[in-house]
């Protein structure tokens, strides 16, 4: 996860602690490693054909270094067609090298997060950081780019957009005295380097914990095949699995402990990063990096933001107070309060344990209706008919990066359109959560490609890959921004897509989450891998009201780290306070205390792990902001029963203007009306 302090350097990723979203903000195109760089034809397309796809990736060091020279003289040739273009058509010109650098950065960030081989992974990260600094200082830091900006001339569905990037490359500081600008640039390069080591540190890092003797006795037999020579690779699947079910207090603590202490290295990037990005802030006129950060967001500024975040502290609070008294009537014997609170480790195993006994809910029953073969077919035929368009799984030989990698098509009236790339199971070195990235921007009469990253169980010769409830919920989440990735099509490529404002990327994709809660949705595409039967009633039942039941404790999660993520970046680069031993651990505490009531602080170092805080910056408060966005919607399209027609209103209206119309607009013209929180505040119960 890279968000650089640029418009078009911004690789986003999105974060949640259960449920993870990644999005790039701006990719790149490359031709074939083995190639050399295509003419500077406006708007040639970057792949005809699957085989076009994978030969953007690749395959060896040698082929990494072509590649990178052959997008080195590309941006240069492309900045020259810009810089001599006609005004008239400048902007398309400009759209054309933006598109062309954006998909090379694209494709060495994704070879770093899920290549098998630990070269490649490496190259890839100094080349993306070399590449990177070349395009801050030849496009972004330009002036002669920018004043050819000002003089272009565009249509009038062109001039959100012109005006946007001009009003960004200003918040850049284009237009400060040439002394200053460098200076400027220095410290972006510095920012650049600093965020992709720390993506890189947390990508590398999955402990391993031992397991005691008298713990494996212990243990669920059902869990036991997560020790491999008395030790368990501690991979987000069999993270999630032990600190849910392991019966035993002291692993629970052991896994709590490995986990959110990953990357320990990162406490001294995180700080130098926080610094730089006020410095940064500060050098372009504003009062913190929060503010810099938030001007062109739907909130305009962190006060809007925080005020947000703070109305909803007091009814999550009480939701949460309702919840913790109900889990505490019939504690598990290896849970003991402390004060009258949980430890850390300790509340997903006592909801899971609520959830057995008074849900009636057994996640690993409900599992096995929902295989990821066949989940994945259910979720197709869903969005098949709600947006009229057709998937189709092509066999793809071995073409990228893994063997278990699947291609999907995707057709719009019978015109293949893109291509999506499923790499779903965990293997060691990968990105160890779920995203997606956009890896060809759909624009034009081009056809664009994404991928989907998740860590859902791998099937082996005695069990089937058998995806948990959340794991849907994850499935359905990415797949939401892929969608949004293919069908958002646009005539300029950077604005395509996922391409726009951070606090509303994530609403298509947790609109799509909602339909989890329909019965009708999940008999669809739940099917007992052994008997072929639909989720019983009562199941559907139970997984509705545990939604409702587990939705204080969540939010206050995402409270908590949206208010992390705001706070941190309003320091100022000379509060001295950032260089005491424990100033993270007291700032985390300050504000979980005033959120989490009912679950005690222990110290530790997660931040080093919260790739947010380097992707999202200031902006993690929109996952909340988006999902009032998102439930609004949704009941809107519930009441069209889901119909095609709701479907293409709504393609039509959220997905395809991309990031060419304010999302303020697009809402409220799909809503025919301003939008309002009474859907969110119903569907948690509150």
């Amino acid at each position: 996860m890279i968000k650089k302090n640029i418009s078009f350097i911004k690789t986003l990723i999105t974060i949640t602690f259960f449920t993870i979203s990644f999005k790039m903000i701006k990719k790149i195109k490359k031709t074939s490693p083995k190639t050399s760089p295509k003419s500077n034809q406006l708007n040639n397309c970057s792949i005809n054909n699957l085989q076009d796809l994978a030969d953007l990736f690749p395959k060896n060091v040698d082929q990494i270094k072509k590649y990178i020279n052959n997008a080195e003289i590309l941006l240069e040739s492309n900045l020259v067609s810009f810089l001599n273009s006609l005004d008239q058509e400048s902007f398309n010109v400009y759209d054309k090298m933006v598109k062309d650098f954006s998909e090379s950065l694209t494709i060495l960030k994704v070879l770093e997060m899920v290549s098998p081989n630990e070269e490649i992974r490496k190259n890839c990260l100094d080349e993306s950081i070399k590449f990177t600094n070349l395009i801050i200082n030849k496009i972004e830091f330009n002036k002669d780019v920018y004043d050819k900006l000002k003089l272009a001339k565009v249509s009038t569905e062109l001039n959100y957009s012109l005006a946007e990037k001009i009003v960004e490359l200003e918040k850049d500081g284009i237009n400060l005295a040439k002394n200053q600008r460098l200076e400027i640039e220095k410290i972006v390069n510095q920012i650049n380097q600093i965020s992709s080591e720390f993506d890189f540190a947390i990508n590398q890092d999955t402990p391993i914990i031992e397991v005691s003797k008298e713990e494996k006795n212990k243990l669920k037999p059902d869990l036991i095949k997560l020790i491999k020579d008395d030790k368990i690779t501690l991979n987000t699947p069999a993270f999630r699995i032990l600190i849910e079910q392991a019966n035993i207090s002291s692993l629970r603590e052991k896994c709590w402990r490995a986990y959110l202490n990953r990357a320990p290295e990162n406490k001294a990037r995180l700080k130098e990063l926080i610094k730089k990005r006020a410095e940064l802030a500060n050098m372009l006129g504003f009062k913190n990096y929060a503010s810099y950060d938030l001007s062109n967001q739907m909130a305009k500024n962190s006060e809007t933001a925080l005020s947000f975040l703070n109305n909803l502290i007091k009814p999550i609070k009480l939701k949460t107070k309702l919840e913790f008294e109900r889990m505490i009537k019939d504690l598990p014997e290896t849970v003991i309060l402390e004060n009258n609170k949980l430890k850390p480790w300790d509340l997903r195993f006592v909801q899971e344990d609520f959830r057995q006994k008074n849900l009636n809910i057994n996640q690993e029953e409900i599992a096995k209706y929902f295989e990821s073969k066949n989940t994945l077919e259910g979720l197709l035929k869903i969005y098949e008919s709600f947006f009229n368009i057709e998937f189709k799984q092509v066999n793809h030989d071995n073409l990228f990066w893994d063997k278990d990698v699947i291609a999907l098509e995707l057709y719009e009236n019978n015109q293949l359109k893109s291509y999506v790339l499923l790499d779903l199971y965990p293997r060691d070195n990968k990105y160890s959560h779920a995203c997606q990235i956009t890896l060809v921007p759909a624009y034009q009469d081009c056809k664009s490609a994404c991928l989907v990253i998740a860590n859902f169980p791998k099937s082996d010769v005695k069990n089937p890959s058998l995806l948990k409830y959340q794991d849907v919920v994850t499935f359905f989440h990415e797949f939401g921004h892929a969608l949004h990735s293919m069908l958002g099509r646009t005539v300029i490529s950077f604005k395509s897509g996922t391409n726009v404002k951070t606090d509303f990327v994530e609403m298509p994709s947790q609109m799509l989450e909602e339909w989890l809660k329909e019965p009708e949705i999940l008999k669809s595409i739940s099917k007992h891998y052994q008997t072929g039967a639909a989720l019983p009633e009562q199941m559907i039942k139970s997984l509705a009201e545990m939604d409702k039941f587990d939705a204080g404790f969540n939010y206050s999660t995402q409270i908590y780290y949206a208010l992390l993520s705001l706070t941190l970046f309003e320091i100022l680069s000379e509060n001295k306070n950032l260089d005491s031993k424990d100033y993270f651990n007291d700032h985390c505490k300050q504000i979980y205390n005033n959120i989490m009531d009912h679950i005690d602080y222990v110290p530790n170092d997660f931040l080093s792990s919260f790739g947010h805080l380097n992707g999202y910056g200031a902006k993690y408060y929109g996952y909340l902001w988006s999902k009032v966005f998102a439930l609004d919607l949704f009941n809107k399209i519930k009441k069209e029963n889901f119909s095609s027609q709701i479907g293409q209103k709504y393609k039509e209206i959220i997905l395809q203007p991309g990031g060419t119309k304010d999302p303020s607009d697009m809402i409220k013209e799909f809503l025919n009306r301003d939008p309002n929180s009474d859907a969110f505040f119903k569907a948690i119960g509150i």
